[in-house]
């Protein structure tokens, strides 16, 4: 189903994965990660409903996965401890799993664990290194495009842009930080405030 409907080309809500991919749905280019995560979290057993919400929301969940690689990957070098699957986490991730499948149940235990504190960094690498051998999201291709550093071809610099609007708002030259807001969201960004400045992120869908 697309949107609650039935899919038919007659409706012109039949997509094929290069539409999906392309933007079609979300007006944007999707990561094709993200398309991996919103067919997979839903159960093989029921009729998937597939809507522009659940691509934004299969986004946000991809890219907190990636967030939290990433992070860990900066606390460990890249050095995972050695985990197996008594681990508590990768128990009930894939306990779940063994029941039929239970994605729903495996997505449960993950994300509630990656907001805690994790203070064997190197133990949590590896626990996320096992699940992703399953989820393959995190960490996802050219996942350095998400980071406001980088810049394209054309001159187009997100972090200038960021700095800019950082500028203009102590110079209390709002009107110019708006702009300059609405130019990042325009190509595709998310732009939000930290104690760090202006932060602009590659949206995913």
């Amino acid at each position: 189903m697309v949107e609650g409907e039935k899919m038919s080309k007659s409706k012109g809500n039949f997509y094929t994965v290069r539409d999906v991919l392309g933007g079609k749905v979300t007006g944007r280019e999707v990561h094709p990660a993200v398309l991996r995560y919103e067919l997979i979290r839903s159960h093989y057993g029921s009729n998937m409903n597939f809507t522009e919400k659940g691509l934004k929301d299969s986004a946000a969940a991809v890219r907190k996965l990636n967030e939290f690689n990433a992070m860990l990957e900066a606390k460990t070098g890249g050095e995972a401890a050695e985990v197996d699957n008594s681990h508590p986490v990768l128990a009930g991730f894939l306990g779940a799993l063994s029941d039929n499948l239970n994605i729903s149940g495996a997505l449960g235990v993950l994300f509630p664990w990656m907001s805690g504190p994790h203070e064997n960094p190197q133990e949590s690498l590896a626990v996320l290194r096992t699940i992703n051998r399953i989820l393959d999201v995190a960490p996802m291709e050219h996942a350095e495009e998400l980071q406001s550093e980088s810049s394209d071809a054309g001159g187009f610099d997100p972090a200038e842009l960021c700095k800019g609007i950082d500028d203009a708002r102590a110079n209390k030259d709002y009107g110019r930080a708006d702009e300059l807001r609405n130019q990042l969201q325009d190509a595709g960004y998310e732009v939000r405030n930290s104690p760090e400045g202006t932060i602009a992120t590659k949206q995913l869908a």
